[in-house]
């Protein structure tokens, strides 16, 4: 069973220090899928896998992590609308915005993760479309 606990950040952008829920240990039962998403109890903390700073909107599996963005980045149009993207949950928006940041800083790894865990939480809300950009993207 995942255990979680309420952590107090600084916000690598912005400074601004908030609360937020963090996984401290959780565990799979069963295989992956196919496409490497996690078998059950570690697929349902999908939640606690991106943050978002209430301030500025910047988001990173850990908001305190450094970044080279600048809060114009974050201010971007594009970054606020995920490239116009309308997606039906905020989880998959802070992925995707999470892809936005990982591209810009030259981290494809990440990115390609960023858009894959998008990609799982429009399949949750049966958002078939944007599911489907999610990995063409990737």
């Amino acid at each position: 069973m995942p255990t979680f606990a309420t952590a107090r950040m600084k916000c690598a952008v912005c400074g601004k220090e908030s609360a937020h829920r963090v996984i401290y240990s959780t565990n799979c039962f069963g295989s992956s899928d196919l496409d490497t998403r996690p078998p059950e109890m570690k697929r349902s903390t999908m939640d606690f896998w991106v943050q978002e700073c209430p301030k500025c909107g910047f988001v990173s599996g850990r908001i305190d992590d450094s970044t080279s963005i600048t809060p114009e980045f974050l201010e971007s149009s594009s970054y606020k609308t995920c490239d116009e993207l309308s997606f039906n949950s905020k989880l998959a928006s802070r992925f995707y915005r999470q892809y936005m940041i990982k591209a810009y800083e030259n981290n494809e790894r990440e990115a390609f993760f960023a858009l894959l865990h998008a990609a799982w939480a429009c399949d949750d809300m049966n958002d078939t479309e944007n599911a489907a950009y999610c990995r063409r993207a990737s």
